[in-house]
């Protein structure tokens, strides 16, 4: 459930790295998320803060290559735990938006593994998931860029869900900022997560 969360934010909310006439993006993110996790009638609140590490890749005008190295925390009732992940998956889109330009639009259909290791007290787990995502995107002018997904689980699509949307910006040549907005549904073994949160990003095109 955690690690659903926290891998879910990093492939959804890297979508600026798409532009035309680019190859990739270097890109950092920042994110933090309010999880209220239910069971049995009885409803905590938790908050999860992240920092990642994305990188894009384009192999070709249609198909994208992406991969993520984030931290984070989960505070649950003054309690930590340590999560880390990595993620790696590919998209394929339509078309493409020039996000210098803030111009075009497009389609796209990505598949990502997400690897994550949580520690509390001392304890560790694994684990690994497999996502599939659909997505939106349009230039709006003046290297402005609007960014939709919907992303879920592989194995639980109708229990484990994320929508996000974000704008991009490119602000000088080859440096581009964005801020983002998700909701998440996760349930499990009768425990269910509602989350959702904002982030903020910058990227470098190469």
């Amino acid at each position: 459930m955690f690690k659903y969360i926290l891998g879910v934010m990093i492939f959804t909310l890297s979508g600026f790295a798409s532009a035309e006439m680019h190859k990739g993006m270097f890109a950092y993110n920042y994110s933090t998320i309010g999880a209220d996790i239910s069971a049995n009638g009885l409803t905590v609140d938790g908050d999860i803060k992240q920092n990642s590490m994305i990188f894009g890749y384009f192999v070709n005008d249609n198909i994208e290559l992406m991969g993520s190295k984030s931290t984070g925390k989960y505070e649950l009732v003054g309690e930590e735990i340590d999560m880390d992940s990595s993620v790696f998956g590919f998209r394929y889109h339509t078309s493409r938006v020039d996000l210098r330009e803030g111009t075009g639009s497009g389609l796209s259909f990505g598949v990502s593994s997400n690897e994550t290791k949580m520690n509390y007290a001392g304890v560790s787990a694994e684990g690994s998931e497999t996502f599939l995502s659909t997505g939106y995107s349009t230039g709006l002018g003046n290297g402005l860029s609007f960014n939709f997904f919907f992303t879920a689980q592989a194995d639980d699509i109708g229990d484990n869900n994320v929508i996000a949307v974000s704008l991009g910006k490119c602000i000088l040549e080859g440096i581009c900022l964005q801020g983002g907005y998700h909701y998440s549904v996760a349930n499990s073994d009768g425990i269910s997560i509602d989350g959702s949160g904002f982030s903020l990003g910058f990227g470098v095109l190469f």
